[in-house]
C-alpha cells in the first residue's frame, strides 16, 4: 500500500486527525481524491472537522427529546407531542400498524430532516425557525393523509404520488391559501355542514335568524369561502350553535358565547382520526359562520386589507415547497415507503406559470389608493408636529397623578395645556360603549384617545419611512432608536444566526430629520416613564399602550388597534359595497411599504410630492429613485406601476393610451372593461354636484380588474413603465431636475 493510501486509511479509521496533518499530507489526500475519484468518506471527515457539521446522514435533531415507540416528544422553543397512533387510514389500519410501518418511517424521516444542515447548505436554523419548519412538514403530512384517496395511500403508500398531484396541491394552496389548501378545509367543512343542515327545520332557522340577524349580512365573494346560500348559512350556523360550537370554556369555570365557531372543536369534528397533532392545527376563522359583530372596535367594517395575492401566494408557495421537497431525502432511508423520485421534477414557482392568472391576480381592494396613502401620511405628520409635545406632556402628568392618587383621578383639566383645551379636550378618554363615540373622539374630547391617535400616526410615519415589516416597527426599542446622524436602528426580521444560539441582525436605515425628531420626543417620554417609575423598561417598546381603565402603561403595541384609531379619527376613504354595506380603508404596515415607490409614480398627481417635501427633503431624485427601487421587490414595484398607469389612462394623461387599450383587448379579450376618462365618468352623473365621493363596489372593481390585467403585462415584460430624467430651467432661471414616466411596448405578438 502506497504512503498516500496508508494516510487516507489512517484518517478514515480515525487513527489520524485531519487537523493535525501537514500541508504536504493535505495535498497528497486531495491529489488521491482527484486522480482516483471517490474519497467521499474522507471529504466528509474534512467537512465535519472544519465546519462543525455532521456530513453523514445520521442527524439526530436537537429538538427531538424522545422518539421511542409511537409517540414523539419535541421541543424547539415550544414543546409538543406527536402521537402517530392517532391516525387510522381509510383501510381501517392504524398508521402505526405493521402494514403502514414504511409510511410511518417516511413521515418520521421527513420530520427529522427539517434542521439537518446537509439539506440546507450547511445553514443552522434558529429554534423558532425550526419549529415553524416542523409545523409546515406536519401540515404537509396531514395533507397527504387527507388527499390520500386520490393516490391510493392506504394500499400503495406514496408510490402513486406524482408531479401532477404535487402541482395540483400547490395550485390549490395558491388559490385558497396555504392552510385552507393543505387541509382541503373549504370542501371538508362544507361537506360536514351540509351533512348536518337537514337536521334543522325551517321554523328553527327562522327563529335563529330573528335571534341573530347578523347571520344574513351582505358578504363579498372573497368572504364566502364555503359559497353557501343564505338559507344554508342560517341553518349551518343554527346547527353549530345548537351543538355548542359557539361556546368556549373560560378559565375552566364557565362558558362564554363566541361570535364564530370554536375552531378547535370544529377541527376535531372534521379531522379526528385522520391527521396528526390535531390539537395544534389552527384553521382560519370562517366569515360566513360569524353570527354577531365582534366588539365593533372600528367605526366601519374594513375594506379587505390582506396583502396582494401576487406577492403572498408566491412567497407562501416557496415557504411550503422547500420543506415539501425534503420528502425526497427519505428515498434511500431503511424501511421507508417507495417514492416516485420524479414527483418534484420541474416543480417550482416558475412552473406554475400555466396557472399564472390564479397566482398573479391581485385582490380587488388590497392595495391602498394613492390618495388614501398620501393624505394619511400628511395627516399623521401634521398631527404629530402640532400636538405631540402637548399630548405627551399631558399624558405623563395624568399617569403620574393616577399613580399617586391610586386611580382616583377623574378630570384632566389641571393636566392639559391651553393648546389642548382650545382643541376641545375635556375628559380622560371615551370608552367604546359611549353613544356616537367616534364623532365625539374626532371632536378631541378625550386625552388618551388623542394619545392613541398620536401612536397610530407614528406607526404610519415610521412604517412609511422604514418600508419594513410590522414586527420590526412594533419591536423598536424604547429609546436609542435614532442616531445623531438620523439613522433608524432596528432588529432585522428573518435574519441572524440559528442553531442553539439565536441572534438577530441589527441594521440602520436613513430617516428624514423631521421624523427622527418626532421619534426623539417619544423616546424622551419613555425615559420619563422609567425615571418616574411609571413603567418597567423591560416591558416598553418605542410605541406603547396606555390602559384607559387602570391609567397605566401596559407595554408595547402588539396589534393594529392604534392604526384603526388613526383611520377612524381622520376618516380615511369609504367604499360602498351595496346593500348598506359601507366600509373603510384601514391601513396596515404591508401597504405602507409601497410608500416610497408610490411617491415617484404619483408625484405629478395633485402635487402630492410637494405636500411631502417638508420631511422627505430635497435630494437628487434620480439617485433616490434607484435607491428606492433597489429596496423593493419586483412584485411591489409592478403593483404600484399598474395602479399609477391605470390612473393615468383614466385621466387621459397617458400619451399612448391607444396602444395600451389594444394590448389589453388582444391579451384579455373583448370582455376587457373599456378605459374612459374620469371626467366622462362624472358626466354620467349629469351635474358635478351629483357626483358621489364614496366610490361604489362596481367602480372600485372596474379599476382593479384593469390593474390586474396591466400587472400581468408588466410581469411578462410586454410593457414597461419607467422614468425618464431630465433637467429644465424654471421661471427664476434655476436648473431643476425633473422626470416623466414613459410607457413602452416591448413586445406585441
Amino acid at each position: 500500500m502506497s504512503r498516500t493510501l496508508k494516510l487516507v486509511s489512517a484518517v478514515n479509521q480515525g487513527l489520524k486527525s485531519v487537523t493535525d496533518l501537514s500541508s504536504e499530507q493535505h495535498s497528497l489526500i486531495v491529489e488521491e481524491c482527484v486522480v482516483n475519484g471517490g474519497g467521499y468518506d474522507i471529504l466528509s471527515i474534512y467537512g465535519e472537522a472544519y465546519t462543525d457539521l455532521k456530513m453523514k446522514d445520521n442527524h439526530k435533531p436537537q429538538w427531538l427529546l424522545s422518539s421511542e415507540g409511537e409517540v414523539w416528544e419535541i421541543s424547539s422553543g415550544y414543546s409538543r407531542t406527536i402521537n402517530f397512533n392517532d391516525v387510522i387510514l381509510s383501510d381501517g389500519e392504524a398508521l402505526t400498524s405493521a402494514k403502514h410501518k414504511p409510511l410511518l418511517n417516511t413521515f418520521q424521516y421527513w420530520l427529522a430532516s427539517v434542521d439537518n444542515p446537509l439539506y440546507s447548505g450547511g445553514k443552522l436554523s434558529k429554534p423558532r425557525t425550526t419549529y415553524q419548519k416542523l409545523l409546515k412538514v406536519i401540515s404537509l403530512i396531514n395533507a397527504l393523509l387527507i388527499y390520500g384517496h386520490k393516490f391510493d395511500l392506504q394500499n400503495v403508500h406514496l408510490t402513486n404520488f406524482d408531479r401532477d398531484l404535487v402541482m395540483s396541491l400547490l395550485v390549490r394552496c395558491a388559490r385558497q391559501g396555504i392552510t385552507v389548501g393543505l387541509y382541503n378545509y373549504a370542501d371538508e367543512l362544507k361537506l360536514f355542514l351540509r351533512s348536518k343542515i337537514h337536521e334543522i327545520s325551517d321554523i328553527q332557522a327562522q327563529k335563529f335568524k330573528e335571534q341573530y340577524p347578523y347571520v344574513t349580512r351582505h358578504l363579498l365573494p372573497e368572504e364566502s369561502m364555503l359559497k353557501l346560500t343564505v338559507n344554508e348559512r342560517i341553518k349551518a350556523c343554527c346547527w353549530l350553535h345548537s351543538n355548542g360550537y359557539y361556546q368556549t370554556n373560560k378559565n375552566n369555570k364557565y362558558f362564554v358565547e363566541l361570535p364564530y365557531p370554536n375552531s378547535k372543536k370544529l377541527t376535531k369534528a372534521i379531522y379526528a382520526g385522520r391527521i396528526i397533532c390535531i390539537n395544534d392545527v389552527v384553521l382560519p376563522k370562517v366569515d360566513e359562520l360569524t353570527i354577531m359583530e365582534e366588539g365593533a372596535l372600528t367605526e366601519f367594517r374594513s375594506v379587505p386589507n390582506t396583502d396582494t395575492q401576487s406577492e403572498t401566494s408566491i412567497e407562501s408557495i416557496i415557504q411550503i415547497l422547500t420543506p415539501f421537497k425534503l420528502l425526497l431525502t427519505t428515498i434511500d432511508m431503511p424501511d421507508s415507503a417507495k417514492i416516485n423520485s420524479s414527483a418534484f421534477n420541474n416543480v417550482s414557482v416558475k412552473a406554475l406559470s400555466d396557472h399564472e392568472l390564479s397566482l398573479k391576480t391581485t385582490g380587488r381592494f388590497l392595495t391602498l389608493p394613492a390618495n388614501v396613502v398620501f393624505s394619511s401620511i400628511r395627516n399623521a405628520f401634521e398631527f404629530c408636529e402640532d400636538y405631540a409635545d402637548a399630548i405627551l406632556n399631558a399624558t405623563l402628568k395624568l399617569l403620574s397623578a393616577a399613580r399617586d392618587d391610586r386611580g382616583s383621578v377623574v378630570s384632566v383639566e389641571e393636566y392639559i395645556c391651553d393648546k389642548l383645551k382650545a382643541l376641545g379636550v375635556k375628559e380622560i378618554c371615551l370608552f367604546s360603549d359611549v353613544p356616537d363615540v367616534n364623532p365625539k373622539r374626532r371632536s378631541c374630547i378625550g386625552l388618551l384617545d388623542l394619545y392613541n391617535v398620536l401612536i397610530g400616526s407614528m406607526q404610519v410615519l415610521i412604517g412609511a419611512m422604514m418600508a419594513r415589516r410590522n414586527s420590526e416597527v412594533i419591536g423598536l426599542n424604547p429609546f436609542d432608536t435614532v442616531t445623531d446622524d438620523h439613522f433608524l436602528v432596528f432588529d432585522l426580521a428573518k435574519s441572524g444566526t440559528g442553531g442553539t444560539k439565536n441572534y438577530r441582525e441589527q441594521v440602520k436605515r436613513p430617516i428624514p430629520e423631521s421624523i427622527a425628531n418626532l421619534i426623539r420626543k417619544i423616546e424622551v417620554f419613555n425615559k420619563k416613564l422609567i425615571s418616574q417609575q411609571l413603567a418597567d423598561e423591560s416591558a416598553l417598546r418605542l410605541l406603547n399602550n396606555v390602559d384607559k381603565k387602570t391609567l397605566k402603561v401596559v407595554g408595547g403595541i402588539t396589534r393594529n388597534t392604534r392604526l384603526d384609531d388613526f383611520c377612524d379619527f381622520f376618516e380615511t376613504e369609504l367604499v360602498d359595497f351595496g346593500d348598506g354595506d359601507i366600509r373603510r380603508y384601514y391601513i396596515r404596515h404591508h401597504q405602507l411599504r409601497r410608500f416610497f415607490a408610490m411617491v415617484f409614480f404619483w408625484n405629478k398627481k395633485g402635487g402630492h410630492l410637494d405636500a411631502l417635501r417638508h420631511f422627505l427633503g430635497h435630494v437628487d431624485i434620480e439617485h433616490l429613485y434607484h435607491y428606492v427601487t433597489e429596496g423593493q421587490s419586483g412584485a411591489v414595484l409592478n403593483g404600484v406601476k399598474a395602479s399609477a398607469l391605470v390612473d393615468s389612462a383614466y385621466k387621459n394623461e397617458l400619451e399612448n393610451v391607444s396602444t395600451l387599450k389594444a394590448l389589453l383587448k388582444e391579451r384579455f379579450g373583448a370582455s376587457t372593461i373599456e378605459i374612459t376618462s374620469l371626467s366622462d365618468a362624472i358626466d354620467d352623473y349629469g351635474d358635478d354636484e351629483e357626483y358621489i365621493s364614496t366610490p361604489s363596489l362596481a367602480e372600485v372593481s372596474k379599476l382593479q380588474v384593469l390593474e390586474n390585467q396591466v400587472l400581468v403585462l408588466l410581469e411578462k415584460d410586454v410593457i414597461s413603465f419607467e422614468p425618464e430624467f431630465f433637467t429644465i430651467t424654471d421661471a427664476d432661471g434655476n436648473e431643476v431636475q425633473d422626470y416623466k414616466f414613459i410607457l413602452r411596448v416591448n413586445e406585441v405578438d
